[in-house]
């Protein structure tokens, strides 16, 4: 961090507050290994007295440890730095995982799981490690809200359109007018479980956040006496090669050329004018449109508008593709609707079938609340 301080020069806020933590980080590396050093006996014996210090400064580094990793999962999410990157999932294998990892918080509350899930493989669409850490805090709530000898139920359950997970414990319950503030960052709660935790708030911030770069939910009920159940969604895998995405481009070897490209995991169709785009809509639905521009008889934005004056077209996906240039293109088609403005030169057929595939992905992976 010295280093940006005294080179003078223009930083953002994210590089600063990673170099600040990076630099926290290495300070407490070094307090945490000369702690091993010592309570192993590495440098010498010490007497009962001494090693009862050393395991105090042992086990503040550690919750420091946790704290200022949690720090830097929430700058990386505030300042859009943390890329969700897609793969196939399959969610109970994935909460399996995490509980593994968790066994020595769970057998130190000798705590029963009793896990239970609609379908065997509840696939979904999502980024490995922002998920596991978002479930690992979820479950640590749980599991510091659980008495001893108790047990955890997880259950996996099939929606219309999406899979519901919650994690119910046997503890006292929280009170209504803590649970909005269990999310809050460094939030001192009243409730012993989470008195002396004060990472915990900020992991269930962070869980929440990374459920939400999802397209997900979560939600947390609880009665007093009753224990408490935190609950988060996320959409369920849609098969996207079955989608349909209609081509207007009167340029028909770039058309071609985008197809050829699109078709192994779409159903394409081709529009040369306006017109025939507008009536290939309507008669077909499609998922997806990509629209040029400058086409004979109807341009690109005046097809755009028509369609998007339909209510049953409103919320479809247009991107434009065009070589056009004007000021503020990517501000004119989005007043219109569109999701982006794409120059034909920048951007490859591989480029553009990822592209397709994140916009519908985002589209398709939208949970309505309840």
């Amino acid at each position: 961090m010295a280093d940006i301080i005294r080179d003078g020069k223009d930083y953002d806020e994210f590089e600063f507050l990673s170099t600040y933590l990076h630099d926290i980080r290495a300070g407490l590396t070094v307090i945490g290994g000369y702690s091993s050093l010592l309570l192993e006996g590495d440098v010498g014996a010490l007497s009962e007295e001494q090693k009862e210090c050393v395991v105090a400064v042992k086990k503040s580094y550690e919750d420091m440890i946790n704290l200022t990793n949690n720090a830097t999962s929430i700058v990386r999410i505030q300042y859009n730095q943390w890329k969700i990157n897609r793969q196939d999932l399959n969610l109970k294998n994935l909460i399996v995982q995490v509980v593994k990892k968790m066994e020595p918080q769970i057998t130190e509350k000798n705590l029963k799981i009793d896990f239970k899930s609609d379908d065997e493989n509840p696939v979904i669409r999502g980024d490995n490690e922002a998920l596991s850490q978002a479930i690992y805090f979820l479950l640590l709530n749980s599991i510091d809200f659980s008495p001893l000898g108790s047990s955890l139920q997880i259950n996996i359950i099939k929606k219309e359109i999406s899979w519901q997970v919650f994690i119910q414990d046997n503890g006292a319950g929280i009170p209504l007018e803590e649970i909005p503030k269990l999310f809050q960052p460094f939030y001192k709660s009243l409730i012993p479980e989470l008195a002396n935790r004060q990472d915990q708030c900020l992991g269930l911030l962070i869980a929440k956040k990374l459920i939400e770069l999802h397209n997900g939910r979560v939600w947390l009920e609880s009665q007093m006496g009753r224990g408490s159940k935190i609950n988060f969604e996320l959409a369920a895998k849609k098969e996207i090669g079955k989608l349909k995405i209609l081509i207007v481009e009167d340029n028909l070897v770039i058309a071609k050329m985008w197809a050829n490209k699109l078709k192994k995991e779409f159903l394409v169709d081709i529009a040369s004018t306006g017109k025939e785009g507008i009536d290939k809509a309507n008669a077909d639905k499609p998922d997806l449109i990509l629209l040029d521009v400058l086409m004979p008889g109807m341009d690109g934005f005046e097809v755009c508008r028509q369609l998007k004056a339909q209510s049953e077209f409103r919320d479809l996906p247009v991107i434009f593709l065009s070589n056009l240039v004007q000021d503020n293109l990517l501000d004119k088609v989005k007043g219109l609707g569109a999701v982006d403005f794409i120059a034909k030169s920048n951007i490859s057929p591989s480029s553009l079938e990822e592209k397709i595939k994140q916009v519908l992905e985002k589209k398709l992976g939208e949970i309505s609340p309840d």
